[in-house]
């Protein structure tokens, strides 16, 4: 048994809202900045062409791709044509071509601005007209061989040497391209992580949490605390592994890097929201950050968008939907599962089951839902995001 969704979107985001927005140029940009996917791919039974759907079944664009689309992203989104590289497009029920050039990478628009490559040539941002905004070629005179999606209207690039900087969406220079790794900002925070020294292993290397200036909030050398996933959710916690790989100890920390909470558990599998997704053994449960134990570690597999909660025992065919209080909703017959990550908006509305052969959408107390794509022979829909884009020019 496969579940997609282990592989795909469970990363976290703000409650996903439209309501306040802002027009910028042409466009309509989603305040909210961590839920931006519009539409996701959904290929038909009959044809296998692409077309583009949402999550409240609702169809955009008729199946009419060969290839499948990246996400709608700001009302544009990015297909490949026959020689491989990546056409523009509006996202309208007739897509339009935005412009004629043709990308060898390409990332997704965030707060107007998307990374891109040509072939053979340096990284640049787009605007959603497809007109280059910023040349992002080179950084302190040196080659930038990939620039990431905006977040908190910042981005981080990477130089040939390695190293990870941010800029701002004029292309200013917040962070010196000086650490090994940075992470997505989120809620204004993101990890920065030193290169490792000689003879250092990965929970002695040095790491930090810096705000959308640059400014580090703090830092831990000790060895002793290393964060188990980059990022700091809604509720301002992130996870860490305290006492290296020793043990079971982990911990929940604030911005500042003090222990909000101590926990114990095999592994940590993933946190979104206020839920943590736990092992103990080889089994599965699920908790809250309050400690509070939701589901017993009595499962093969248990994930959580931050909304929608599912588990399974491998060979029963059969996945459990939970509430937010980790009482059986309803148990569903199926062979794979996706829970739509919450860059997706309308990702707590519904997840997909595949039944026989044939996918479907479900919503949040497990009633299957009509769908305008079901006329068109619906069989999958999977969201997927260029997070950002690399330069293939030689130097």
């Amino acid at each position: 048994m496969k579940y997609s969704v282990k592989n795909l979107l469970l990363t976290a985001c703000a409650v996903v809202t439209l309501g306040s927005c802002k027009v910028e140029g042409s466009i309509t940009v989603n305040n909210d900045d961590y839920a931006y996917a519009q539409y996701l791919g959904f290929q038909s039974k009959n044809d296998s062409l692409w077309g583009l759907m949402n999550l409240d079944g609702e169809v955009l664009v008729k199946p009419t791709f060969k290839n499948k689309p990246l996400d709608v992203t700001q009302d544009r989104f990015f297909v490949q044509n026959t020689d491989s590289l990546w056409e523009l497009y509006s996202a309208e029920p007739e897509p339009k071509r935005i412009g004629s050039d043709q990308y060898a990478s390409v990332g997704a628009f965030r707060h107007g601005l998307c990374p891109v490559s040509r072939p053979n040539e340096g990284l640049m941002y787009i605007n959603v007209n497809g007109e280059k905004v910023i040349d992002m070629a080179t950084l302190n005179n040196k080659a930038v061989v990939a620039a990431f999606n905006f977040f908190d209207e910042r981005a981080r690039v990477q130089t040939a040497d390695g190293c990870q900087g941010v800029i701002d969406k004029q292309g200013n220079i917040i962070v010196e391209p000086i650490y090994a790794v940075v992470s997505d900002y989120r809620y204004g925070k993101a990890f920065a992580y030193k290169t490792l020294k000689p003879g250092q292993d990965k929970f002695e290397q040095e790491w930090g949490v810096i705000d959308t200036e640059g400014r580090e909030l703090f830092s831990s050398t000790t060895g002793l605390m290393w964060p188990i996933r980059d990022k700091f959710e809604v509720n301002g916690l992130a996870i860490v592994k305290t006492n290296g790989d020793n043990d079971k100890t982990y911990a929940l920390i604030d911005e500042t890097g003090e222990i909000v909470r101590n926990l114990t558990m095999d592994s940590v599998e993933e946190i979104s929201g206020d839920y943590i997704v736990f092992t103990m053994g080889d089994k599965y449960g699920l908790m809250n950050v309050d400690g509070e134990m939701l589901i017993k570690p009595s499962f093969d597999w248990v994930a959580t968008n931050g909304e929608i909660i599912m588990a399974d025992n491998d060979g029963t065919a059969q996945f459990q939907l939970f509430d937010q209080n980790g009482q059986e909703i309803k148990t569903l017959d199926g062979t794979e599962v996706t829970i739509f990550g919450r860059y997706v908006i309308g990702y707590d509305k519904c997840f997909r089951l595949k039944q026989d052969d044939t996918d479907a959408l479900y919503d949040e107390y497990g009633q299957k839902m009509d769908t305008e794509a079901d006329t068109e022979g619906f069989t999958q829909m999977i969201g997927e995001v260029s997070s950002f884009a690399n330069s293939d020019k030689a130097e």
